[in-house]
């Protein structure tokens, strides 16, 4: 998030639990007050959501862990 955006509400989840990620993949969407976010997967390694720490809805604070994904997994495909 930005720097002066400190919090979020999750909008909506993009790839389900045990859905397959690849870098830059869109994980899931933020609504702040000011703009909407796209939490993006990272790693140039490709892994398996394997689980969401927060659900539609639920209000995620800059630095909390937002998702579990196990890096060379395999799952379905997203």
């Amino acid at each position: 998030m930005g720097e002066s955006i400190t919090e979020g509400t999750v909008a909506s989840i993009v790839i389900p639990v045990g859905g397959e990620v690849t870098e830059d993949a869109v994980l899931a969407q933020l609504d702040t007050d000011k703009v909407s976010l796209d939490i993006k997967y990272t790693s140039k390694t490709p892994g398996v959501v394997r689980e969401y720490k927060f659900a539609e809805g639920d209000s995620v604070r800059v630095g909390d862990v937002f998702a579990v994904v196990e890096e060379g997994g395999s799952g379905k495909p997203a």
